[in-house]
């Protein structure tokens, strides 16, 4: 089953160099490769203060608080500032839609 944890961290200052270290870590660590998960990393367009970490993780169990790697992740960055740390998953027997996306965004 595929899940997903979104992890938004909001900073009082500029840790921009600091936390993109600390992600550059966690991926290359062998952790991340031994729970078939996968991160990336993202900054918001428009303040240089928040930060989206999104794991992907492929599993046959979920744990509701989210991977191991995922909750190492908002232990590190909670000296930063404030984390809200997520976990989703993927609707199963849907029928997705395969929405565009048009210039201004809206489906």
């Amino acid at each position: 089953m595929k899940y997903i944890e979104l992890i938004r961290l909001r900073t009082t200052g500029n840790y921009s160099e600091e936390i993109k270290r600390i992600f550059v870590e966690t991926v290359d660590s062998k952790k991340i490769k031994n729970n078939h998960c996968h991160m990336r990393f993202f900054k918001n367009t428009l303040l240089n203060t928040d930060f989206l970490i999104v794991v992907i993780c492929e599993t046959d169990m979920i744990d509701l608080c989210g991977s191991r790697i995922g909750q190492q992740v908002c232990e590190l960055l909670r000296s930063f500032g404030l984390v809200n740390h997520t976990v989703w998953t993927e609707l199963e027997g849907e029928d997705h839609a395969q929405g565009q996306i048009n210039h201004r965004g809206s489906i």
